[in-house]
């Protein structure tokens, strides 16, 4: 772990001062298997990097002996990097060369590092070699912009102001683009008989796997959220016994919205229910009138469509009520809030 702080102060006249401070930590840490992962074998480990960051530049400046206003600018972010290492006996987690990987993948989207597939034996020796959704990175990132203003007038000490804040986040999807195989000893049971039960390994070594899944694309999404806040609270020396505390505070946080409008949502209201999916025979939408490839469909189900990226082109997915929202469908949607502030201070008559 490691930390560096700096820290300005500075005084430009009676008046005005400013004074600033950044702080930066670095902690770094390996784990020998796999995190939040299936992995059970040191095969694959992890580096996990989580470095975090703070700052402020906060500026006082005395108007009068009664007025005083302060401005600041506030910030704070982290990252988590989460990078995978070849444990014990392995030298690289990299595909060999000269492998062909359309040989097993599905989809033609980027695989991180060039990674090994998941490689899970779910019958009898039980070993799970999982790189899972490794490299990943999170980063997120607060801004604050604040003014307050202090008013000392009669038996009055009045304190209002108003700040505006924006919170970023990018972060990427969790899956296994390298594609992920599963080993059961399916392929190695003795035909007709269930005394004998086959073997995950076998299976592995004869390159027959029970089934097979692989993430398109490890896409990421900039995720922002906006928020207004505005207050005024009044300490208010009624007499010399009663201090009243009153205050209005007002806070507004419209929808997180993804920058690039790249997210999608269910609108029930938008669902047509004459698109209503259809179904085959096995309980899958029907893609086509194909009776080979949809048994039980005379035609492709309503309500198909197909997604804006080019890895996914010509993949059918159901879309009824499914918007890809521009930002000022996402904002409608606030959430605003008014909270009083009432408070009261008797000095009872000392003895």
């Amino acid at each position: 772990m490691k930390e560096e702080i700096v820290r300005i102060d500075h005084n430009f006249t009676s008046k005005f001062s400013v004074f600033g401070h950044y702080v930066a930590e670095q902690v770094t840490q390996n784990y020998g298997i796999s995190q939040w992962s299936g992995a059970n074998v040191p095969t694959v480990g992890d580096t996990f990097g989580n470095p975090s960051y703070s700052g402020v530049i906060h500026a006082t400046y005395t108007i009068s002996p009664t007025l005083l206003n302060e401005a600041a600018f506030n910030y704070n972010g982290n990252r988590i990097n989460i990078i995978p290492f070849a444990g014990s006996g392995l030298s690289s987690l990299a595909l060999p060369t000269g492998y062909v990987s359309t040989n097993s993948r599905l989809f033609t989207g980027p695989n991180n590092l060039t990674r090994i597939p998941n490689i899970d034996l779910n019958g009898g020796i039980n070993s799970h070699f999982e790189i899972s959704s490794w490299p990943w990175r999170n980063k997120a990132d607060d801004y604050q912009i604040r003014d307050d203003i202090s008013l000392t007038k009669g038996a009055h000490q009045l304190k209002f102001g108003a700040s505006w804040a924006i919170y970023k986040k990018v972060q990427d999807l969790f899956g296994t683009t390298q594609g992920s195989f599963n080993f059961d000893g399916t392929f190695t049971t003795p035909t007709g008989g269930k005394s004998a039960a086959g073997n995950d390994l076998a299976d592995f070594l004869l390159g027959t796997s029970k089934s097979y899944s692989e993430l398109a694309v490890q896409d990421s999404g900039k995720w922002n959220n906006v928020s207004w806040a505005a207050y005024v609270q009044d300490n208010w020396r009624v007499n010399r016994r009663l201090t009243l505390n009153l205050g209005l505070r007002w806070d507004g946080v419209p929808h997180t919205y993804e920058a690039n409008n790249r997210m999608g949502n269910f609108y029930p209201n938008l669902y047509n229910p004459a698109n209503a999916a259809k179904f085959n025979n096995n309980g899958t939408i029907c893609s086509s009138g194909d009776p080979t490839k949809d048994p039980g469909c005379a035609a492709a189900s309503p309500g198909l469509g197909t997604s804006p990226n080019p890895i996914l082109a010509g993949v059918q997915l159901y879309l009824n009520g499914m918007v890809s929202p521009v930002r000022t469908v996402f904002q409608r949607a606030w959430l605003a809030t008014t909270g009083p502030l009432l408070g009261r201070a008797w000095a009872l008559p000392t003895m």
